[in-house]
């Protein structure tokens, strides 16, 4: 003979009579329900013993005998909060927040050097051509004879250029080519990062080892996949149009349609909408991918983080990647070339910048990581990475595209959006457990 008893959630079940007085488990939503030990018992959640009968209430004249007035019925307890959480996965009680928990807002102050770039452009410190002409008409007659003949040639060796000029440097010029200096400067912004990340972070939101150990990973391994990605990109650039079907013919036009993204973004021939698409498809996808990994395989296994504890692995991902950006471009496009200035924006601003992205990402991946939990094959999961990433690639098209054309001030426009778009991702993941506690409450009322 079967037992029934109905859920809080409205869902009827049997359950077999040896099972009486145990506990078990909804498979609607997952609430503990005990198994009334008589099938009369049937009561949503448990049993409730009826209360004993009272002796009727006698008036004050013994042949009269009033009748017995109505009991109250008796309320169930209000469950805890504990036994909220256990009983409903969806209910998150909200934490009031420290101002220590909201001083990741000052890192909208590392875009001010960013902004005085921008702002204060100008055509003539960007004009490389004429600071070389300017830097060898300071130098000895012999060696702009030696410079003259070498950029005649065919093939000009810029390491042997810049070991012709004075001091190693064009005119303006921060650091000499050969410098390693832009080392420190890197070390510097890692542990400034580092720093401000742990003075943000609390035990229980994020670990500190974790947040230098991510970074370090984005740092190296992620920007390792990303030239896999970018040296695929490019061998598969001779091959024709992928023919046939199949997971590999898939495979194979996503990676050529890359290569196209990334040779229309660095391409300076190329329109503003096909610019837009290559820093789009191309650089933002691959880069806000690469920093999305760790958060991404964190939450497809174990999702132990909340909002918090995301929103600082993605900052740390993010300056992680943005400072391995910086070394790079330090060493093969501004020693030599580039002012003071131009490295406090790759280390500080673009830093920042980086990290602002991931973060809002990683919010994005915590509050919608249901879909990527799914059983899947795992070709299906460029789906929900781009439901994930596909505000911060935009964002990072939209920068970098304006850069390009020298729309300085729309790129500041971009940055700015950036921060309002982390802002409003925090505000939203706020806001969420208030709005799941007044669910569930009105559900059981």
């Amino acid at each position: 003979m079967s037992i029934s008893l109905s859920c809080t959630c409205g869902k009827v079940l049997k359950a077999k009579e040896e099972m009486a007085g145990k506990r078990a488990k909804c498979p609607a939503c997952g609430a503990v329900l005990r198994v009334p030990t008589a099938p009369e018992e049937d009561k949503p959640g448990y049993a409730v013993a009826p209360p004993a009968p009272r002796p009727a209430v006698q008036s004050l004249h013994r042949d009269e005998e009033e009748e017995e007035p109505e009991l109250p019925r008796k309320r169930r307890r209000p469950l805890s909060e504990r036994e909220l959480e256990a009983r409903y996965p969806g209910y998150t009680k909200a934490q009031p927040t420290s101002l220590r928990q909201q001083l990741h807002w000052l890192l909208v102050l590392a875009l001010v050097p960013l902004a005085i770039s921008l702002l204060r452009h100008s055509d003539e410190e960007t004009d490389v051509k004429t600071r070389l002409l300017r830097t060898i008409a300071h130098a000895p007659e012999e060696v702009q004879d030696r410079i003259v003949h070498m950029l005649e040639s065919e093939h000009t060796d810029e390491d042997k250029l810049f070991a012709l000029l004075p001091n190693g440097r064009l005119e303006g010029a921060h650091l000499p080519r050969s410098s390693r200096l832009h080392w420190a400067y890197a070390g510097l912004a890692a542990c400034l990062f580092l720093g401000f990340l742990m003075l943000i972070s609390t035990q229980e939101e994020a670990n500190s080892y974790h947040l230098l150990f991510i970074g370090v990973f984005t740092a190296t391994i992620g920007i390792m996949v990303l030239f896999v990605i970018q040296w695929i990109a490019l061998v598969t650039e001779p091959l024709g149009p992928p023919r046939g079907g199949g997971i590999g013919m898939l495979i194979l036009a996503i990676i050529k349609f890359i290569g196209f993204s990334y040779r229309s973004a660095l391409d300076p021939d190329t329109n503003f909408f096909l610019s837009f698409l290559g820093f789009t498809c191309g650089v933002g996808l691959c880069e806000e991918l690469v920093k999305a990994l760790p958060l991404l395989v964190h939450f497809r296994t174990r999702a132990t983080l909340g909002w918090r504890g995301a929103l600082l692995w993605g900052l740390a991902c993010g300056a992680g990647f943005g400072i391995s950006e910086g070394v790079s471009y330090s060493g093969g496009l501004y020693n030599g070339i580039a002012p003071a200035s131009t490295y406090v924006v790759r280390f500080l601003s673009c830093v920042a910048l980086h990290a602002v992205w991931s973060g809002s990402a990683g919010i994005t991946i915590c509050m919608r990581q249901e879909y990527i939990q799914k059983e899947m094959p795992w070709y299906e999961f460029s789906v929900p990475a781009i439901r994930y990433l596909g505000v911060v690639m935009i964002l990072h098209g939209l920068y970098d595209t304006f850069l390009k054309k020298d729309m300085h001030a729309w790129a500041l426009v971009v940055a700015l959006a950036s921060f309002g778009w982390l802002a409003f991702q925090c505000w939203s993941a706020a806001q969420e457990p208030q709005t799941r506690k007044a669910s569930v409450r009105s559900a059981l009322a």
